[in-house]
């Protein structure tokens, strides 16, 4: 009986030795969540960019604004979904999202579309959109967000898996809610 004790005393001093330097050196929750990122290097030189420290800074999203961008939008889409499957929106990697507002910034090409549409290039809501078992293809959305005033301009900026070129779908009111159609699965931003 005693050899169980000394055992089981010794289990747990072993789990406490080797667990506690983990949780000290680890950074906390709040401190991750409110760390900026910026776009990828890699990302910039892809793109022709230059981008000062400052446009870095400014560009530059943490991943509680991620959740904030996220947060507030309800979706419908016109597919059957099979049973158990959902569709919606993820907060999207803060590092996408300063890839959108670098794009506002730098491309005179998306500037220039988004002033044809009569949008002035604020980015409102942001997230990552699409099916819990993957499925592709285009699908017409209708979504409401906070923010969002029913009859203002808006166009939605996408990205797609496959590319870092963004591409800008025009969005339409129809009873009080947005409507686009847009390819799935996608990272999008809606633009005023």
């Amino acid at each position: 009986m005693k050899r169980k004790w000394i055992a089981a005393v010794c289990a747990v001093a072993l789990s406490v030795a080797t667990c506690v330097p983990v949780f000290a050196a680890s950074p906390k929750t709040s401190t991750v969540m409110q760390t900026p990122v910026s776009v990828p290097t890699s990302v910039v030189a892809a793109k022709h960019y230059t981008l000062t420290p400052a446009e870095q800074a400014l560009v530059a999203t943490t991943p509680e604004q991620a959740v904030a961008l996220a947060a507030g939008i309800t979706f419908d889409v016109n597919a059957k979904l099979d049973a158990g499957v959902l569709f919606g929106s993820l907060p999207a990697d803060p590092a996408m999202i300063a890839m959108a507002k670098a794009d506002l910034l730098k491309d005179v090409e998306l500037q220039k579309k988004l002033e044809k549409a009569g949008v002035l290039g604020i980015l409102l809501k942001s997230g990552v959109l699409g099916f819990s078992n993957g499925k592709t293809g285009s699908y017409t959305v209708t979504l409401a967000a906070e923010g969002l005033v029913p009859g203002e301009k808006v166009s939605i900026l996408v990205y797609t898996p496959d590319s870092v070129k963004p591409k800008v779908y025009k969005a339409t009111w129809k009873n009080g809610k947005l409507s686009a159609k847009l390819p799935m699965p996608c990272n999008y931003s809606i633009i005023k």
